[in-house]
């Protein structure tokens, strides 16, 4: 009976040991792989994917069901002084034709931007400002917006949470098929399970202005994605699911929305500032990036 309990109390000991020591071999990781702000170096994020988008629309505007997208970014941190930092950013996401129809068109769309960022030991700030270059899905018309606001991040341990709130307004191009002007704010959480794997959830929200010319409507977005960088290597692999909707104000059916499910395959490169993407989420790239609005610039006069 001695050696019975005996028994049980060795194995439980050895597993709180054992519980203790991974614990603490994942704190020393970390540690290991934050680097102090006032000893941040410049960094650099470039990404690629594709995947295929399921067009989800009770008003029958498109013949395809399942269309195919390719996109990707590429972010560079610049520190300008300790605590402060220039990033420049570009990103672009093209579809194919959601007619699939010789006279229609695929859409695309580009974005340029530069935030301004402030760091503190546990968090960020920035301002952020860009333009973009969209060409609708079908009808083949053009856009130009520019669009800015602010932005904040904020880290626990091994959390990260993110907001941000701006505006956008077109500036050229064929207003009549886009979102023309308005407000957008969005938030994210993500979790690092180590220094080199991490999952992030988000949301996003946007109205205000019109909607093909004269109409009012609400742009939701929602993103899950997961992310493993490969030991000893600056390549991760990627995958992310967004959903994007658009939904006409003062319709109590949902007749009149559309909603795009986006699956993302992808490989990403994270360089300089640590070299993970914890330390380079926490001090340099991977902090902030500029939000995706493809779809309420490129699907709106699909929605009527």
């Amino acid at each position: 009976m001695m050696i019975t309990r005996f028994a049980t109390f060795t194995i439980a000991a050895s597993l709180i040991m054992s519980g203790s020591a991974i614990a603490a071999d994942i704190n020393q990781r970390f540690e290991d792989a934050f680097t102090p702000v006032e000893e941040s170096t410049n960094s650099s994020i470039l990404s690629l994917w594709l995947g295929p988008v399921f067009l989800q629309t009770t008003d029958g505007d498109f013949s395809e069901d399942v269309i195919g997208a390719i996109g990707g970014d590429a972010r560079h941190h610049f520190e300008m002084a300790p605590g402060w930092g220039l990033q420049v950013e570009l990103a672009a996401v093209g579809q194919s034709n959601a007619d699939a129809d010789d006279s229609d068109s695929a859409s695309y769309h580009v974005i340029a931007g530069l935030h301004a960022i402030n760091r503190t030991a546990n968090g960020a700030w920035g301002l952020f400002a860009a333009g973009t270059h969209t060409q609708a899905n079908d009808t083949g018309d053009e856009n130009q917006h520019i669009l800015g606001g602010i932005e904040a991040a904020w880290f626990s341990g091994m959390n990260q949470y993110n907001f941000q709130v701006g505006g956008h307004t077109v500036v050229g191009g064929d207003s009549s098929d886009t979102w023309d002007q308005g407000i957008f704010g969005t938030a994210s959480f993500r979790h690092f399970y180590t220094e080199n794997s991490a999952v992030r959830a988000s949301g996003a929200l946007g109205g205000g202005g019109d909607f093909d010319g004269n109409q009012e409507a609400v742009w939701g977005q929602w993103i899950v994605d997961y992310e493993h960088q490969l030991a000893g290597t600056a390549l991760s692999l990627f995958t992310a699911y967004q959903g994007d909707l658009l939904k006409e104000i003062g319709d109590d059916y949902w007749d009149d929305n559309m909603i795009n499910h986006t699956i993302k395959l992808g490989l990403k490169g994270t360089f300089g500032g640590g070299g993970t993407i914890y330390s380079v989420a926490h001090s340099g790239a991977g902090t902030f990036s500029l939000p995706d609005l493809h779809m309420p610039f490129s699907f709106t006069d699909d929605l009527w």
